[in-house]
């Protein structure tokens, strides 16, 4: 039996650990590299979003937000020059650590900018998103600069390890202080009533919850003296009127003023005055408060044109919890408040940090929808309730009521959730239902006179909003049944 020398074995293990040492060192190598890349992507996110707000800002430019913005927009400023100034690859972990502290604690003040200057056509849980993920990439990169960069430093790295602690506790509170500088309230306050507000609309105290500004006017829509979008539609004071109500689309989302089915319609019965009394967002019980509110009394109306898609939506989602005060002004806030796990969490809804690395999806794209088929309960109580907003309506106004279906794009009819769509289908068989109880109610389903145009421009989105073409389409179906109706 051979006996291998002590020695020998004592350098083959040095061999061993030179071989293990050389990898190690390939290996932080390799991750310091990653570490680079990362940052990069810490950069060029940095500047496509201040990009991509830049010109939000000028277009939401007022006198009222003129200090919030100016203020918000120094800071956006002061973080892409940051962002551009320190090149990824650093020297020393002291840069490298430099760096994403000054980006950990600007992220909170993004914030700000965002929820001050941005309309709702932007997505604020996208942002949301994006600055979640560059807070996780620079506190990550934060860790990783210490315990991979080669030591070029003569300060041990548990001591630069112990200023994660004191970061995470300036980035909670710079975080905390710009979300009340936002919002009004900390994050641990109650958020009450959530409303999605639109720079045209403002707050009122009653149904409605919001209405639109008068004498408004911005390169999208105006408004009149009344507070009713404008267009070639104009009121008469001496002859008879039409008054449309409903949500975005008898009011014309994503058109001009002139190709709204009001104005179109206008064109085609000249010796008719026309309100659009139609509000984005508004449910069936909010287009009935506004008619009751602004209108009734008001405004003479020998014509009254409905269409609507909440309560559709909202069943949808509430099933035997919806009530008719629920719509889109408010109904996915009360949702995602109450699934939101975070907020629930005595201990985490205190933490900013985790508001934005774990963002609620105010964009809930129906993934858990509640709506039971098969719950009769749920379906007679939806019936029964927007039944009587519609008898109730009718008690109180002599003219006579045109009712339109909700009209869903073949991409919706085609994809949708099948508990959405059976929500827009129940809702159309109660619309018709209460039309065919009553001789001065009249069902018109636009529906089949769209199926009958057969034509691919009509709608505007893969909901329901219309094309110019789509609006002056509806238009023309309003004027047969309108002109019948005369006769």
């Amino acid at each position: 039996m051979q006996v291998v020398p002590s020695r020998a074995i004592c350098k083959d293990y040095s061999s061993s650990a030179m071989i293990s040492l050389n990898r190690a060192k390939e290996y932080i190598t390799l991750h310091w590299k990653m570490i680079g890349l990362l940052q990069r992507i810490q950069i060029i996110l940095s500047l496509v979003l201040f990009l991509i707000l830049l010109p939000f800002v000028y277009s939401n430019f007022s006198a009222s937000n003129i200090e919030k913005i100016f203020s918000t927009f120094v800071f956006a400023i002061a973080f892409t020059f940051i962002c551009t100034w320190y090149y990824p690859y650093f020297k020393s972990r002291k840069h490298g650590a430099m760096f994403n502290i000054i980006v950990i604690l600007l992220l909170p003040l993004w914030f700000v900018f965002i929820t001050s200057t941005l309309p709702n056509v932007l997505r604020i849980y996208l942002l949301k998103k994006i600055i979640g993920f560059l807070l996780s990439v620079s506190a990550v990169t934060f860790i990783l600069t210490y315990l991979l960069k080669p030591n070029t430093d003569t300060k041990p790295k548990y001591k630069a390890l112990l200023l994660m602690p004191v970061l995470i506790l300036i980035t909670e509170i710079v975080g905390n202080t710009s979300y009340h500088l936002a919002v009004g309230k900390f994050l641990w306050e109650p958020l009450g009533e959530f409303y999605n507000i639109r720079p045209y609309t403002e707050r009122v105290g009653d149904a409605r919850i919001f209405t639109s500004k008068k004498n408004y006017s911005d390169e999208s829509y105006s408004f009149d003296e009344n507070g009713f979008r404008e267009g070639k539609n104009h009121y008469s004071s001496e002859g008879k009127n039409i008054v449309i109500i409903g949500d975005s689309v008898p009011f014309g989302m994503g058109v001009k003023n002139d190709e709204t089915i009001s104005s179109y319609l206008s064109v085609k019965l000249p010796s008719f005055g026309i309100i659009n009394a139609a509000l984005p967002s508004y449910s069936l019980h909010q287009a009935i408060a506004r008619f009751k509110t602004e209108i009734l009394g008001k405004f003479s109306t020998d014509i009254l044109v409905l269409q609507i898609y909440d309560p559709a939506s909202q069943f949808a989602i509430w099933g035997r919890e919806w009530s008719p005060e629920i719509s889109w002004a408010s109904g996915d806030r009360k949702y995602n408040e109450k699934h939101d796990w975070i907020r629930n969490n005595q201990i985490l809804k205190y933490s900013f940090i985790f508001y934005f690395l774990f963002p609620r999806d105010d964009q809930r794209v129906h993934d858990n929808l509640k709506l039971d088929k098969n719950d009769a309960i749920a379906f007679a109580r939806f019936e029964d309730i927007n039944l009587t907003e519609l008898e109730n309506l009718r008690k109180i106004t002599d003219a006579k009521i045109i009712i339109l279906p909700i009209n869903n794009s073949p991409s919706a009819r085609n994809n949708y959730p099948t508990e959405h769509l059976l929500a827009v289908e129940t809702l159309n068989n109660i619309l018709k239902k209460f039309s065919d109880k009553h001789d001065d109610q009249y069902f018109l389903d636009i529906r089949e006179y769209f199926n009958s145009l057969k034509k691919d421009n009509l709608f505007l989105d893969s909901c329901c909003h219309l094309t110019p073409e789509g609006n002056k389409a509806q238009a023309d179906a309003l004027y047969e049944e309108i002109v019948m109706l005369q006769n």
